[in-house]
């Protein structure tokens, strides 16, 4: 049986019974809980998105705003998320087939090797050295 950590935020516990196997969290640092996870389902923020995939972990996306469409869309892309989730026209079976890709193994290989890829990376100096050669007054040397 599958184990669920939920975390209801702003929308409450659902008003049912859940079943033993679904847990109810607080607030809890993704960071410390993402990479003790098989799977995260998510609304696509960009937060929760780079978490999960720091984490090197699937995701299951059902976006309802703004820019959690286009990260949906790009975990798609990659190969570590189904098509994204309605949350309004969710089907039993759509729910299973979404499951079903993110445990498949070349989805967990590839969630694995991007979370990786994200640890060995430096995004704060790279950030910085465009940044910095972007404001240059001198256009920078050669294969730069």
């Amino acid at each position: 049986p599958r184990r669920v950590l939920l975390f209801p935020g702003w929308v409450g516990v659902p008003d049912m019974a859940l079943p033993d196997t679904v847990f109810v969290i607080g607030p809890t640092p993704h960071e410390a809980l993402l990479p003790r996870c098989a799977l995260a389902i998510h609304h696509g923020g960009s937060g929760t998105t780079h978490s999960a995939c720091r984490a090197g972990i699937p995701s299951m996306v059902m976006p309802f705003a703004a820019d959690q469409f286009f990260w949906a869309d790009r975990l798609q892309r990659l190969g570590v998320a189904p098509a994204p989730l309605s949350p309004k026209r969710l089907q039993p079976q759509a729910l299973a087939d979404a499951l079903a890709f993110a445990e498949h193994a070349d989805t967990r290989a590839r969630a694995a090797s991007l979370g990786a890829a994200m640890a060995n990376e430096d995004g704060v100096a790279r950030g910085v050295t465009a940044i910095e050669r972007w404001l240059s007054p001198t256009p920078p040397p050669p294969n730069q």
